[in-house]
């Protein structure tokens, strides 16, 4: 056993955009009688976007509902403080969810949030076009289609010269020159 002080966790403060939709939604939730569930809360925060479509909280902003959960009291011992009164001053309460369920919910919302962000990422990287053209011909869709070994002789033998790929094999057979072209392309 060492001598060593133990290390204390830092855990990051809410920020000011996580505050304000948390107090927003804890605000609507005492409007319409309803209180607002950590739950659902947590939920709506990794999937709330705004005007342009892209998420208002990146990953490291989520919080889980336990400190929703926790930041609701916090809000309502302060509202309490002040002296505005709750609806749970008033004998409203809100259903009790099973831990374990809820832990169940929160694994499962971190998935499908996982998952959208990959969609989103996937969907954001664009696979690069980079059309190999000479002359007047795209190499990479006459490839794509089946149509080089189509072209004529001369035409293989001017693209290959304007490349700078050497050809394989005799001058007067189309395979000399369509074999690089098909490498090049491969290796790009």
């Amino acid at each position: 056993m060492g001598w060593a002080l133990k290390a204390t966790q830092k855990r990051p403060r809410l920020g000011e955009k996580v505050k304000d939709f948390s107090i927003e939604k804890f605000e609507a939730g005492e409007r319409s009688g309803t209180k607002a569930d950590p739950l659902s809360v947590s939920r709506e925060m990794k999937f709330e976007r705004d005007d342009k479509g892209e998420l208002v909280f990146q990953p490291e902003e989520w919080k889980i509902a336990k400190t929703i959960k926790s930041f609701f009291s916090r809000y309502s011992a302060k509202l309490k403080q002040q002296g505005v009164s709750t609806p749970k001053d008033m004998g409203g309460s809100q259903p009790e969810v099973d831990e374990e369920m809820a832990d169940d919910i929160e694994a499962l919302e971190f998935e499908t949030a996982m998952q959208n962000l990959r969609q989103a990422v996937y969907n954001d990287l664009k696979i690069p076009e980079h059309p190999i053209e000479v002359n007047q011909f795209n190499i990479c869709k006459l490839m794509q289609e089946g149509k080089l070994k189509a072209l004529k002789l001369q035409d293989l033998k001017a693209m290959c010269a304007t490349i700078g790929l050497p050809a394989e094999g005799s001058q007067a057979r189309k395979k000399s020159f369509v074999e690089p072209l098909k490498e090049l392309l491969m290796q790009s």
